[in-house]
């Protein structure tokens, strides 16, 4: 076999390994969005009002990650700014019903979530 035979033989082989990887990628993918389905943790099954709420209410909480110094996932989880964007709390008893949300995050951002989900800013 000749030098050039061996390097053909080498790089259909590679294309072979990057099909392969791509292929498991996507299946890595596809199995990460049910994960995030069954979890509660997907915006996939937000509707369109309530996706707006959401996309509100992480542009509330990366403004309050960065005014605290915290990374955000420490002011309100992805799952927890879904069921606020879906179950849209009316008062702060409410508010602290939503899995996630304790004392002391209702103390400390009870009010102005529910003033985002009443529509108006922060």
């Amino acid at each position: 076999m000749t030098t050039q035979q061996q390097i053909d033989m080498l790089m259909d082989f590679r294309a072979a390994m990057l099909d392969q990887f791509h292929e498991l990628l996507e299946e890595v993918a596809d199995l990460k969005r049910k994960v995030e389905i069954l979890a509660g943790t997907s915006t996939e099954a937000i509707g369109d009002d309530d996706k707006a709420l959401y996309d509100r209410l992480i542009e509330w909480r990366r403004d309050t990650a960065a005014a605290e110094d915290v990374p955000a996932y420490r002011v309100l989880r992805n799952s927890t700014i879904a069921a606020l964007a879906t179950g849209r709390p009316k008062d702060l008893f409410e508010f602290l019903q939503i899995k996630g949300i304790g004392t002391d995050k209702t103390t400390r951002y009870g009010e102005a979530v529910l003033r985002l989900i009443n529509g108006d800013s922060w």
